[in-house]
């Protein structure tokens, strides 16, 4: 289950509106700043696969600006085993 946290900055005046899309989507949680325009975003996925597609989605929304990954972690118990040969 990865979990990671992103630094969103909006396009001008998308704020409200990039704000609102990301809560539509499962896994998100959005957090204000006080003091500046940006948005910090958690998401929760299931595994690797839907993180790389969450990540896909959020780097395709044209209301972001500019989107940082600031921290990730991931449970190594839903890594796939990979096996040495």
């Amino acid at each position: 289950m990865p979990i990671m946290s992103y630094l969103v900055y909006p396009v001008e005046g998308g704020r409200g509106e990039l704000m609102q899309s990301l809560e539509l989507i499962d896994g998100c949680t959005v957090h204000t700043a006080k003091e500046h325009d940006l948005l910090v975003l958690v998401t929760d996925t299931e595994g690797v696969r839907e993180e790389e597609d969450m990540q896909r989605a959020l780097h395709e929304m044209e209301s972001v600006a500019f989107l940082a990954m600031v921290a990730g972690y991931d449970d190594p118990e839903h890594q796939p085993e990979v096996s040495a040969r």
